[in-house]
């Protein structure tokens, strides 16, 4: 029962941080909300190391209450920096603007099937045909993938109020981001997945020997799917910043379905390998066609950027295909 009380205090705290995350991005204090989030991870890391160094007797009861320790000590430092009334804003709200909030968020709903389909449907595939143990595997290994795509969110939380800001103030500094922010996050999240690729082995069998071998060459591919989320990404937000709310959760519905057809056909004779190249593939398709409705738009030309991808699709193609083989 007590663990329960401390799982429930976390979870409130969790969603008044994030209350508070929101504010202070909507008023661009990016550096608090990095600040909060360094330091969360640092008190964690902090509470694991005293459990592995047997500085405290491991407990899942004393690991939760020095949880909701940290966070209610976060919680007191990050007050002071909002307003009152930002913390509790009821106002009343113009029938008008009430629309348009229900306009953009509505889509989002059948938008976020799509993304969940997306990220869990691998999971259902492989269970349905392979052992908890394989799961196990896969899902360690996936959660990795997932953490590492979720700094992309970043991408739209600094950029989206300043596409905003310059769609009333001109066309040519949506272009100009549009025209260069594509290539740079491209080369630098591939350049970053290329040294991780070739690292991250050695220092996994440090911390799990070979528990997760069998997962390496499918995480391989999972990995090289991390550009294209986050070449995603620099899309996103100039087409919400344009009210094209619909046109990109209708992209993630065709992307999940490409995932699903790949993993109803594949995973149950090439398992992980399948399971993971249906996740490349969705968001593959889900970053060509948000290119597309961008070029529509915006009228930029991406003739060099759709060649990259498309190369580095057939690439990966090729990997995937050696694995396979290599596996007979």
């Amino acid at each position: 029962i007590t663990i329960i009380l401390y799982l429930i205090v976390n979870l409130i705290l969790l969603v008044f941080h994030d209350h508070i995350t929101r504010i202070l991005t909507t008023v661009e204090k990016h550096f608090w909300n990095a600040l909060f989030f360094l330091t969360l991870s640092v008190g964690k890391l902090c509470i694991l190391f005293t459990f592995y160094f047997n500085i405290l007797n491991v407990s899942a009861e004393l690991y939760f209450k020095l949880n909701v320790f940290l966070l209610v000590t976060l919680a007191l430092l990050r007050i002071p920096l909002i307003e009152k009334n930002f913390l509790f804003p009821l106002r009343p709200i113009d029938k008008n603007d009430l629309l348009k909030y229900l306009k953009f968020v509505m889509p989002q709903i059948y938008g976020f099937a799509g993304m969940y389909l997306i990220n869990w449907m691998d999971a259902y595939f492989i269970r349905k045909y392979y052992s908890f143990d394989d799961l196990g595997v896969y899902q360690f290994l996936y959660s990795i993938f997932l953490k590492i795509c979720s700094f992309a969110f970043l991408i739209n939380t600094l950029f989206f109020p300043k596409l905003v800001a310059w769609k009333d103030s001109g066309q040519e500094k949506i272009d100009n981001y549009l025209k260069k922010a594509p290539y740079i996050f491209l080369g630098a999240t591939t350049l970053g997945i290329g040294i991780f690729i070739l690292t991250y082995q050695p220092i996994f069998s440090i911390f799990f020997t070979d528990q997760y071998v069998t997962g390496y060459s499918a995480f391989n591919v999972l990995l090289l799917a991390v550009p294209l989320y986050f070449l995603t990404f620099t899309f996103i937000p100039a087409l919400n910043s344009f009210d094209k709310v619909a046109t990109i959760q209708l992209i993630n519905i065709v992307s999940a379905l490409f995932n699903l057809v790949i993993d109803a056909l594949l995973v149950k004779k090439f398992g992980f390998m399948a399971a993971a190249f249906g996740t490349l593939t969705a968001y593959g398709c889900q970053c060509f066609l948000l290119m597309m409705a961008v070029r529509k738009i915006f009228n930029i030309n991406y003739r060099i950027l759709v060649t990259l991808v498309g190369s580095s699709l057939l690439l990966v193609l090729y990997y995937v295909f050696r694995m396979v083989l290599h596996s007979f």
